[in-house]
């Protein structure tokens, strides 16, 4: 196997990890009663990124990626939904996600080009990433480690730093430009978690 189908490989399965992480989070702030500290914003940005490389792949008919978008977008839909029962947005949320989801879904498969519809995605992957800001904001105004799940954050940093390497090897710079980014975005909510941590008094 070489180099390119194996940093494929492992992207690949982190990617699905990195999807995996919010649920954990979900899960443990349920119990906690502090659902707050989980970045709504960058949940739902997420899902409709995913959603959106699953209509690329379709469109551009490449079976491999087709397979991990199926994956990341089926866990992306529980990861928010998870966030919406348990929040009680449930009814107000479910008559817009679902007018929201035909739309993006007709643009993407009968409206835009391969092309167009490959920037949409790389331009939302990035914007998932700064959404992820939000639990920045939250932790150095409040002193609370908490809003940044290290989970969360450890595997997105892994997640894109091997999607960086497979740019640089591939030659790919729309790959490497947005994973990079996206890494640096990681690895400095890590750092923030670790940092507020430390010096924090919370239990």
């Amino acid at each position: 196997m070489d180099t390119l189908s194996i940093l494929s490989t492992n992207g690949t399965i982190a990617s699905i990890s990195n999807n995996i992480t919010p649920v954990a989070a979900i899960l443990e702030r349920v119990k906690t009663n502090d659902l707050n500290q989980i970045p709504a914003n960058y949940l739902k940005i997420n899902h409709f990124t995913q959603v959106i490389w699953m209509c690329y792949s379709l469109k551009v008919w490449i079976i491999g990626l087709m397979a991990v978008n199926a994956f990341t977008s089926t866990l992306s839909c529980l990861n928010l939904f998870l966030y919406v029962i348990y929040s009680g947005q449930l009814v107000g949320f479910f008559p817009f996600y679902a007018m929201g989801l035909m739309s993006v879904v007709t643009v993407c498969m009968f409206v835009l080009s391969n092309e167009a519809l490959g920037l949409v995605c790389i331009f939302l992957t990035l914007i998932a990433s700064v959404s992820t800001l939000e639990s920045l904001q939250k932790t150095i105004g409040t002193g609370n480690y908490r809003f940044i799940d290290l989970k969360m954050g450890c595997s997105a940093s892994f997640s894109n730093s091997v999607w960086t390497l497979f740019g640089v090897v591939a030659g790919d710079f729309n790959v490497m430009a947005a994973s990079g980014f996206s890494m640096s975005l990681a690895f400095l909510l890590v750092l923030t978690h670790l940092y507020y941590r430390g010096v924090s008094k919370i239990d």
